[in-house]
């Protein structure tokens, strides 16, 4: 059985008025600090309500990015941050989030193979700039020298005002002929 709506916010508490045997008026500065008690307590619980849906999400987010095959990962614009939602990252190239976060190396464009190098960053720079998703291969060097070869897909996002702000995508590692 669900619990009401009413026995949910029963949990938060309850607010009293004092019991009289007599008629009460209530002047119209009681009224408003009521009303204004009432707001604040419909917003607590509101704001309560929304964490408690987020948290929910962002694990079901996770869960999800954790059962992909590569790394998922999205680009800060404005500070190249790197983040990983999930674990893949050191399985693809042997580096770990916390020695990319530590400064041991900067971000992935490191590890792209020189002859790459300058192509994927164009791509990039021309996803930004036109708004459109990119899908591109290259060959990246991991932490023990071997040559691996990924398909990266990514897009723009965009803030409220349209300005790009970061890049979100996933980094697979391809099996076969670099082409």
């Amino acid at each position: 059985m669900c619990p009401s709506e009413s026995e949910k916010i029963s949990g938060w508490g309850a607010v009293g008025f004092l019991e009289s045997n007599f008629e009460r008026v209530w002047s119209r500065k009681e009224i408003s600090a009521v009303e204004i008690g009432a707001s604040l307590i419909g917003s607590a619980i509101m704001r309560f309500e929304a964490g408690e849906n987020l948290e929910k999400s962002e694990k079901q987010f996770r869960t999800l990015a954790q059962n992909i095959p590569g790394i998922v990962f999205r680009v800060s614009l404005a500070g190249s941050d790197m983040e990983f939602y999930n674990d893949h990252l050191e399985s693809v190239t042997g580096y770990s989030a916390k020695e990319l976060a530590s400064g041991q190396i900067s971000s992935l464009i490191p590890l792209i193979f020189p002859d790459d190098k300058q192509r994927v960053i164009q791509a990039k720079k021309e996803s930004i700039k036109t708004g459109e998703s990119y899908e591109i291969e290259y060959r990246i060097i991991d932490k023990f020298g071997h040559i691996r070869v990924m398909s990266e897909r990514g897009r723009p996002v965009a803030d409220e005002k349209g300005l790009v702000v970061s890049i979100d995508g996933i980094i697979q590692e391809v099996n076969g002929a670099f082409g």
